[in-house]
């Protein structure tokens, strides 16, 4: 078993497309992909910028789905349906 940590802005598809890459360079495959950036900005709602904002969404959600997203394109449906599981374990664990 071996794991394998890689620094890359998620919100940044080529980033994560780079990531993935590397990855698959060195295991030749994924098993678990464990797609766990996440950051907060506190700002009250009528004081954060759209700034703020675009960073919060595109590092929790878009960077998300960059990492699903490209996985599967990679490893066809099983490999969603395995990430999808794995998250509704986590979320309700």
């Amino acid at each position: 078993m071996a794991a394998y940590a890689h620094k890359a802005d998620v919100s940044r598809e080529d980033e994560i497309q780079a990531m993935l890459a590397a990855m698959i360079a060195k295991f030749g495959t994924i098993d678990i992909l464990v797609a766990n950036a996440g950051l907060q900005r506190d700002a009250a709602f009528d004081q954060m910028t759209l700034a703020q904002w675009n960073t919060v969404i595109g590092v929790n959600l878009t960077g998300d789905f960059y990492a699903r997203a490209r996985r599967s394109a990679n490893f066809g449906a099983e490999a969603w349906s395995k990430s999808s599981h794995a998250r509704r374990e986590r979320s309700f664990a």
